[in-house]
């Protein structure tokens, strides 16, 4: 009887008295997601896409008279930009240049201020300073240049060899079997009037123009992993109705 009466009791008791965390919620942090002042760079290049327009894409290895834009990553009051070496500065969030004249190892400096807050983080007086070192470099020095050793996906049995290759003045940057059987002849001048290309360091877009040459208006985009060297070439060629898409995966010889 006494223990029929003692587990009555405790029963009734966590009954009145709930969860113990029901009379104690927990309070939100007014502290969570913020950041103190934190001065972190962007570098992006511009690579003309004929498709949509320009995209930009993250790279520290430029090629020489390509437009870069330098980014601040944060909502801030202030920026300031300098390319160390060079008096000049800059006030905007996002700045862009153009590296024609110089190449080799540069550094910008960002500076950035705005109203701390001092209630998350005591310590913070509003200003920070980021550097970041990026490379200029002539264009037959870009990591994508090279002959790629590989296959289409789904038919690794039949593989063939696509080249990638500045050759400089009117030529330019040039791709040679991609599709396959696509050669302009070294003779033919602006080969941009066959096929679009713009490019970085580690990425190429084009877009065919006009078929000749065993060319049937490739057009597409290739990415390459600079630390396998290995690269995959997404695009689609044929004429007209026939077009079909195709994905390159190869590696560099």
């Amino acid at each position: 009887m006494k223990n029929l009466i003692f587990l009555i009791l405790l029963f009734a008791l966590i009954f009145l008295t709930g969860c113990p965390n029901d009379d104690h919620p927990v309070k939100p942090d007014p502290c969570a997601g913020k950041k103190p002042v934190s001065a972190e760079i962007k570098l992006m290049q511009e690579v003309r896409n004929a498709y949509t327009g320009p995209d930009w894409i993250e790279s520290d290895t430029i090629p020489i008279s390509k437009i870069v834009a330098f980014e601040a990553v944060g909502d801030y009051q202030h920026y300031e930009w300098q390319i160390l070496g060079d008096t000049t500065r800059y006030y905007n969030r996002r700045q862009t240049f153009l590296f024609d004249k110089v190449w080799g190892e540069l550094t910008v400096r960002l500076i950035v201020r705005s109203r701390p807050d001092t209630l998350c983080f005591p310590s913070d007086d509003g200003i920070d300073t980021a550097f970041k070192k990026f490379l200029i470099v002539k264009r037959e020095e870009l990591a994508i240049n090279g002959s790629y050793f590989g296959y289409h996906e789904g038919a690794p049995e039949d593989t063939f060899t696509v080249e990638i290759k500045y050759e400089g003045g009117d030529r330019g940057m040039v791709m040679y079997n991609i599709n396959q059987g696509c050669f302009i002849p070294e003779n033919i001048p602006l080969i941009q009037n066959y096929i679009f290309i713009d490019y970085c360091n580690h990425s190429i877009i084009f877009k065919g123009l006009s078929a000749a040459f065993g060319c049937e208006n490739p057009s597409g985009r290739g990415q390459l992993n600079i630390e396998t060297n290995s690269i995959v070439i997404d695009y689609e060629s044929g004429l007209k109705e026939q077009r079909k898409k195709y994905k390159f995966i190869g590696v560099k010889k």
